[in-house]
């Protein structure tokens, strides 16, 4: 792990302007990311649903496609959190979207408009390989997802794969007719 958690997290916001956020054991945080005049905190309303995630590392995509990543340090309480990140342009109402689950209020709404101006578009591979960098750096620990997310892995995966399959057969069966195909010869 990195002596300094916190450098290591200046370094890697400056080297790929992800927002990048290190909350400490005793509940303090530091940001790297565009400075806001006002300690405008973009993480603060996900963080509940981020922090009670069981993977480590772990990501977590907002109802606006707002993405974020997860990574706990194994040797205390503390994490990192990677996000908000965009794998496409933002919109107006994206924007507006995104402060109604953050339950932010709408004078945020240029702070936000000013954060998303300056992320780079990455796509869900990416930040996962981000992830699974910054938890190598940390935790010393290498993440493989391919198979970490695959739903197969899943243990709701078989119940719902066998339902959808019965319910598929038995509407097959119940409404199967063979199709009579008259050909004519001239």
């Amino acid at each position: 792990m990195p002596q300094d958690v916190s450098e290591f997290c200046r370094l890697f916001y400056l080297t790929t302007s992800m927002p990048i956020t290190y909350y400490h054991v005793d509940g303090k945080f530091e940001c790297f990311s565009p400075a806001f005049e006002d300690g405008f905190n973009f993480t603060q309303g996900i963080l509940a649903k981020l922090s009670n995630t069981s993977k480590n590392p772990d990501y977590f995509t907002t109802r606006s496609h707002v993405q974020y990543g997860i990574v706990r340090l194994l040797q205390s309480d503390a994490f990192i959190v990677v996000g908000p990140c965009l794998d496409h342009s933002y919109t107006p109402t994206i924007i507006t979207n995104f402060l109604n689950e953050l339950s932010l209020s709408s004078n945020s709404q240029s702070d936000v408009e000013r954060l998303f101006q300056q992320l780079p578009t990455i796509s869900l591979h990416q930040l996962l390989n981000t992830l699974a960098f910054i938890n190598l750096c940390v935790n010393e620990k290498a993440t493989n997802f391919a198979n970490y997310f695959d739903p197969r892995s899943q243990p709701m995966y078989h119940t719902v794969s066998t339902t959808h399959s019965k319910q598929l057969y038995q509407c097959h069966r119940a409404d199967y007719t063979v199709p009579i195909i008259q050909i004519s010869v001239k």
